[in-house]
């Protein structure tokens, strides 16, 4: 490079508008560091809110009245399973039979001379 009088202006310069730019670079990095932290904020606010939204009468102790607020999802409707048991006591199994009446006598060892005898 020829040595020209005006080198040393334009290396000032050049050092100037160098310093500038790093103090710009400090800047938008801070500002980025800000950003950043409110992000985090508020991806944390919006995962509260999807959960509380979210929240019904099937997947927590909420009561059931409160699935038909304005802006919570219905709990999801599980048909029965079909093939199963039927509720209630199941045929065959053990227990009392209806009509049937127990009174003391021969038949029952605690009590001697007792028959069972079928209702009317």
């Amino acid at each position: 490079m020829p040595d020209t009088p005006d080198a040393p202006d334009v290396v000032a310069a050049l050092q100037g508008a160098n310093t500038r730019l790093r103090e710009q670079n400090a800047e938008l990095r801070a500002e980025n560091a800000e950003l950043k932290v409110q992000l985090a904020e508020q991806a944390e606010k919006i995962a509260r809110l999807e959960r509380l939204i979210s929240r019904n009468s099937a997947n927590s102790s909420m009561p059931p009245s409160t699935d038909d607020q304005p802006g919570r999802k219905p709990p999801e409707r599980r048909p029965r399973r079909g093939g199963g048991r039927r509720p209630g006591k199941q045929p065959g199994a053990p227990g009392g039979v209806p009509g049937v009446e127990r009174s003391p006598g021969r038949d029952d060892p605690a009590f001697p001379g007792g028959r069972l005898r079928l209702r009317r």
